[in-house]
């Protein structure tokens, strides 16, 4: 397509479109970087976590953590549909955080053999 009739114009107006595309690309990437990364924290790796940590009982051997993940998971959540891309982010990692101590601790607990305790009841 031909833009003027003079071909030695043809190449900048050509190159001009180029970086315009270029930049209103950079500019629709840049935009949604809030959400893709609550995107990848949250919904790929902090719920992978609890679920990874629900897998092994960690609900009961660790409860703490478990629960802790849990409701920072739940508050991302709920932050992110208000658009507070970055807190929802900050609590998504605080839950995949908890989500893979309490997988670890709990696969270790439940890994040991089980120790008499006085009065017959297990910690």
């Amino acid at each position: 397509m031909r833009i003027c009739s003079d071909p030695r114009l043809n190449g900048k107006f050509a190159s001009m479109r180029g970086v315009l595309r270029l930049q209103a690309i950079a500019l629709v990437a840049l935009a949604g970087c809030g959400p893709i990364e609550y995107l990848n924290t949250t919904t790929f790796q902090a719920a992978h976590a609890v679920a990874e940590a629900k897998k092994v009982h960690a609900d009961e051997l660790q409860p703490y953590e478990y629960t802790r993940a849990v409701e920072y998971l739940h508050k991302s959540r709920e932050l992110a549909g208000f658009a507070r891309w970055q807190e929802a982010i900050a609590f998504g990692k605080e839950a995949g955080e908890m989500g893979r101590l309490a997988h670890e601790k709990a696969a270790q607990k439940g890994s040991k053999p089980a120790e008499s305790v006085p009065g017959g009841k297990l910690e």
